[in-house]
């Protein structure tokens, strides 16, 4: 009888705590962005990565990837809760809006909101899965062994490509 009890009890307490699949012991690979606003830890298999963000910024959070250092020609993917996820391809030029990408082809996996007791912070987890190649997009970057770039951004709030425009480096 004892176990059983046991047993309830250890469901009862995962159950309200975060979703398994954000347990960083599964995320091998990670950066922290030089701020507490922005962790990135990432796995992969043979078919696809898995990005798991952790952010203390209550607002939007924008995750991009390309060949080279700049936002130009890049992947961008903004999620805000309540939002569906955006994605957007970048243009060849400094100073254009990005397009939206026709295919939709990341996948939001979980996005979870915690509160921080100690702090009243408020930390969102959230997990986005991209396949490792894209036959379908002709501007899309293959995940392989050469180096790719990762950019991010968070903000208080975002309503369109609008809100993302290119610009010269920032330092």
């Amino acid at each position: 009888m004892q176990h059983r009890r046991i047993s309830i009890y250890c469901f009862i307490t995962a159950a309200l705590g975060l979703d398994s699949r954000l347990d960083p012991k599964y995320y091998p690979y990670n950066e922290n962005f030089q701020t507490e606003n922005m962790q990135l830890m990432w796995s992969h298999n043979d078919t696809h990565v898995d990005f798991y963000i952790r952010s203390t910024h209550d607002g939007y959070i924008a995750l991009g990837i390309n060949n080279n250092y700049n936002m130009v020609g890049a992947e961008i993917i903004v999620y805000q809760e309540g939002q569906s996820l955006r994605q957007y391809q970048g243009k060849s030029g400094y100073n254009q809006k990005p397009e939206s990408m026709p295919e939709k082809y990341w996948e939001l996996i979980i996005a979870e909101k915690e509160t921080i007791e100690a702090t009243g912070k408020v930390k969102t987890h959230m997990i986005l899965r991209r396949p490792l190649t894209v036959t379908e997009c002709g501007n899309c970057w293959a995940i392989t062994e050469s180096p790719l770039y990762l950019q991010w951004a968070v903000g208080s709030s975002y309503d369109g490509a609008d809100d993302i425009m290119y610009h010269g480096q920032t330092g």
